[in-house]
């Protein structure tokens, strides 16, 4: 019987320590051979070993296994969350020694917190490690092992039918005594180009564990018992489960194997496969939740939830006021009304409390900040922790909206509250700020029944929405009516609806289709486009249908949040970015060094600012004013004291002014080119002990920098240490505009017209840019800059150039005639290529 490996190189040594453990007899000796395969997504390695026939393999199965992290712990070596990590066999979900997991890649069993983030829990105190462990490269354990070819199980026949999509709805009722399709249920994919990676890819990227080719031609994926999130953590129906010990082996008939199947060998994390691996649209979930519930479910279960008991809310904790922002009456267009602190959404309004200091662990973006305190309720579990801070985090990433965790005794204003009260559903009750009733902060309730692991962190970000005031997208007026010039986007199916469903498609005309304009630095207005990738969108069933058939692939989005929703939230919130500071070119180092930046290697040797005489330079600067940079080079022989401009723009001239002193060593002026590469343009031949006015050009610039350098004679004159250094002061960098005055300056300081032509400048100029454009070796923060520059406006030398070339084109045109035409009896002919 043929098999084989795909994995590691430590995978041998754990099929050996696995048999071993089982008891299972080997004959060896066993014959292998390699080649390798690679996708866009993973590289691995295939081994075949041969092995008797009548055999058992000894295939793989067993995996380190993580438990979902705890609260945050102050260990002896800092704030960290801890979890278990176990050697479990895949296939029976028991515990296995650990020393038969010990040669894959262990996840760690820590990770770094922070108390000022998540609340530290001095109860878990007594469970930190005795040392922080460390984390092991992201796709460290990424492979699969192949377990072998099988016959199929009585009633499952070849490939299925191909159909418009993947899904195959065959053992959602499934009553049968062998497992269901051979124990790979869920979907039937199929594909001209069906190869392992590409079938392990697709699986996987579901969250199921277990995947096979069925007569090498159509791809299906199965779960094994290790891989209970999408169980909702349970154990469900063993068979739907890949039970491996009932499939029958069988020998390919000419390479064409009846049931090819193979696992993922990688860890377990929190019940089930590293979230990063999986991107699960809504759907998806549907769909694998049926299979394993054995009825339908629906999409609308994410959102059941009782209304909220008061619809009118109080505004402030003090003098009762009251307001219902649900009915103000809407303006002509929907998108007309106003943002916060009004409501242009539905629900009670934007949360409204917000602070401009930047909350710990976000990003310094936003001018303020919404801060919404949320508070997990009793029994909420690790598991539905975990998958939640990270629903949390994905909201931070791209708004000004900040969920803070806090315990239930710091409550001081309006929350969230996190809890377990439907296990059978998934829902959020109200939208908006809930304010205050009799002076006490109320809360939105969110509900994780069956949200209860990593695997729905999607739907879990989903409900965040609802809290935030967000709508479902095809409840906009829009969504399956023509408004004022827009819509309709979906074709509703109300026969297909039960009735106690309908009211989740029924539109609602508060529901948010854009803003007016609310001044300078507002996210959005004006319209907004109907957004079939909003993660507020539901799957598509056979309730709608897109309007638009080419988006069916997006819809029921729980991946990421669209630019749509971004676009929304920081629009409903008025979240305005902090407005980025002009850089200026000029400096007299009055107090600081302004926008120049020291980038030397030299820890000790740096530029600073003089303002008065310290004994260490000149008395004054050499402007009206004292202060002026000084760098020191006494202690520092031979060390490049580097002070750097800001970026500048690549395709212009500039005029660089400065007055320098240089008492010892010299003062160098160099610049970086396009591709990141430092020339050399000026340096100071002789010291001085008077301030000297220098003026140079640069051209084809991305930074100017003043390079201050002592050698070591001079260094060693200690009579005058007082004066061993470089003075710079009234720094100006101008903008020349390209014009034909522009002069380069050479190595002796003094300005002379250069003696490049227009041709050779922009041949030179051109050659730059190709080399960046097109060599991915050039792929730093500077080439990156330079495309970016080359995409706006205001190059001054792309005119001239077009021109340039244009001419150019016309001349060969023109030499190319005249040598066609030249009579043949001259002699000469000058022969072109076509």
């Amino acid at each position: 019987m043929a098999r084989s490996v795909l994995r590691n190189p430590a995978a041998l040594l754990l099929i050996a320590a696995l048999a071993k453990s089982r008891e299972a007899t080997r004959e060896d000796p066993t014959t292998t051979s390699k080649t390798t395969t690679t996708t866009p997504t993973t590289t691995t390695t295939t081994t075949t070993t041969t092995t008797p026939r009548n055999h058992a393999p000894a295939w793989l199965g067993a995996a380190w296994v993580a438990s979902s992290f705890s609260d945050c712990t102050q260990c002896s070596f800092g704030s960290v969350q801890i979890r278990e990590v176990k050697c479990v066999a895949v296939f029976e979900n028991a515990l296995l020694p650990p020393e038969i997991c010990e040669n894959l890649p262990a996840p760690p069993t820590t990770k770094d917190c922070d108390c000022s983030v998540l609340p530290c829990n001095s109860a878990l105190a007594s469970k930190c490690p005795s040392q922080a462990t460390c984390t092991s490269p992201d796709d460290m354990d990424r492979y699969f092992v192949e377990l072998g070819c099988f016959k199929r199980v009585d009633g499952h026949e070849g490939p299925g039918r191909q159909g418009k999509t993947a899904i195959d709805w065959s053992c959602m009722d499934y009553d049968g005594k062998l497992p269901c399709k051979s124990g790979l249920p869920f979907y039937s994919m199929h594909s001209n180009a069906m190869s392992p990676s590409l079938c392990y890819d697709f699986c996987t990227s579901k969250g199921l564990d277990i995947f096979a080719l069925v007569d090498e031609s159509e791809c299906r994926c199965g779960v094994s018992s290790a891989n209970r999130n999408l169980r909702h953590r349970g154990d469900g129906n063993p068979l739907l489960h890949f039970q491996v010990a009932v499939l029958e082996h069988a020998e390919p008939d000419k390479g064409l194997c009846p049931l090819r199947a193979y696992r993922y060998v990688g860890h377990f994390e929190a019940g089930g496969l590293p979230v990063s691996m999986v991107s699960a649209l809504a759907g998806d979930i549907e769909y694998v939740d049926s299979v394993i519930a054995g009825h339908q479910q629906t999409a609308a279960e994410e959102d059941i939830g009782a209304p909220p008991a008061h619809r009118h809310m109080e505004k402030t904790p003090v003098g009762h006021k009251m307001r219902d922002l649900q009915d103000d009456a809407p303006e002509q267009l929907p998108w007309s009304r106003a943002c916060y602190p009004h409501n242009c959404a539905v629900g009670s309004g934007p949360w409204e409390d917000r602070i401009e200091e930047v909350p710990a662990g976000v990003n310094d973006i936003w001018k303020d900040y919404v801060i919404i305190p949320y508070v997990f309720d009793h029994g909420v579990d690790n598991a539905r922790k975990e998958a939640f801070r990270s629903a949390v985090v994905r909201w931070h990433e791209g708004t000004c909206v900040v969920l803070k965790e806090v315990l239930q005794i710091h409550i001081n204003q309006p929350y969230i509250k996190v809890g377990i009260y439907d296990e059978d559903s998934c829902w959020c009750q109200g939208q908006g700020y809930p304010g205050y009733w009799h002076g006490r902060p109320q809360a939105v309730l969110i509900n994780l029944g069956w949200c209860n692991s990593i695997f729905y962190v999607g739907s879990m970000v989903h409900e965040i929405g609802h809290a935030l005031g967000m709508n479902h997208e095809h409840k906009r007026p829009d969504a399956y009516d023509e408004l004022h010039g827009h819509g309709p986007h979906i074709v509703v199916h109300w026969e297909n609806i039960e009735r106690n469903w309908r009211s989740q498609y029924i539109e609602e005309p508060n529901t948010y289709t854009g803003s007016n304009y609310q001044g300078a630095g507002d996210s959005y207005h004006g319209y907004a486009p109907y957004d079939y990738e909003s993660i507020m969108h539901y799957p598509l069933t056979d309730a709608f249908d897109p309007v638009e058939p080419g988006v069916a692939g997006l819809l029921g989005n729980r991946d990421y949040l669209s630019e749509g929703d971004l676009f929304q939230v920081n629009d409903m919130y008025q979240c305005k970015e902090k407005s980025v500071p002009a850089v200026t070119l000029r400096c007299a180092f009055e107090v600081d060094l302004c926008d120049w930046k020291d980038v030397g290697s030299a820890a000790a040797a740096k530029w600073s600012v003089h303002a008065e005489d310290s004994g260490a330079g000149p008395a004054r600067g050499a402007g009206e004013s004292l202060g002026y940079a000084w760098a020191e080079v006494l202690k520092h022989p031979q060390k490049a004291i580097i002070l750097q401009s800001p970026f500048l723009d690549i395709t212009k001239h500039y005029k660089l002014q400065f007055s320098y002193y240089a008492s010892a060593g010299k003062l160098e002026v160099d610049f970086q080119d396009a591709l990141g590469m430092t020339k050399k343009l000026w340096d100071s031949t002789n010291a001085t002990q008077d301030w000297k006015l220098q003026e140079l050009t640069v051209a084809g610039a991305l930074a100017v920098r003043f390079v201050a350098i002592a050698n070591q004679s001079e260094a060693s004159q200690a009579a005058h240490a007082a004066h061993l250094g470089v003075g710079l002061d009234e720094v100006d960098i101008m903008d020349t505009h390209g014009g034909d005055e522009a002069t380069m300056a050479n190595v002796q300081g003094s300005t002379e017209t250069s003696s490049k032509g227009a041709f050779a400048e922009i041949v030179a100029w051109f050659r730059g840019i190709l080399d960046t454009l097109f060599a991915k070796k050039y792929d730093d923060a500077r080439s990156r800059a330079l495309r970016s520059r080359l995409h706006g406006r205001g190059s001054s030398i792309l005119p001239i150039s077009l021109v340039v070339l244009s001419i150019a084109a016309v001349t060969i045109s023109l030499i190319r005639l005249r040598a066609r035409t030249a009579p043949a009896a001259s002699g000469f002919m000058l022969v072109t290529g076509e």
